[in-house]
């Protein structure tokens, strides 16, 4: 009985130390998205938008695994490779509450007349857990430029 009991008392220490440690099982909370600006004209050349995300977690986002933003969408959409941001960046606060933004330079002839769509990409963190964020037809392309249609046939 002596036994007993005491391996009764090593398991309920070692269930006791376990449940003290954080209990984040979930993906960084991602509080707001904004994206500036949100209707752009490329007529008369390039324009430059910022990505903007609210991030929290109790373990910390993992700043070694911040993730490229892109824009998604349109018929024809934008040519490949052009379409991804530079890598989130922490400009505010810390990795348990910040702000990161991203930016793309829109480039006329890569950039068809279109709404587009937004997607982070999977924020993940110390733990490996991840969330991401989306928005549907974000930014809105006014291009009178470029040559965005396949040859003609005759």
């Amino acid at each position: 009985m002596k036994l007993f009991l005491k391996n009764l008392v090593h398991i309920f220490f070692f269930f006791s130390v376990v449940n003290l440690f954080s209990q984040d099982f979930s993906g960084p909370e991602i509080t707001s998205l904004t994206l500036s600006p949100t209707n752009v004209d490329l007529s008369t050349g390039s324009v430059t938008v910022t990505a903007s995300i609210q991030v929290s977690d109790t373990t910390g986002v993992d700043l070694n695994r911040l993730s490229i933003p892109y824009f998604a969408g349109g018929s024809p959409g934008i040519v490949n490779g052009y379409r991804t941001f530079t890598i989130w960046s922490l400009i505010s606060g810390d990795k348990y509450n910040g702000s990161y933004e991203a930016t793309l330079e829109l480039i006329p002839s890569k950039v068809p007349p279109n709404s587009y769509n937004f997607y982070s990409n999977n924020l993940y963190d110390e733990n490996g857990f991840s969330s991401n964020t989306s928005s549907s037809s974000i930014l809105t392309v006014v291009n009178s430029t470029g040559d965005f249609s396949g040859p003609e046939i005759t």
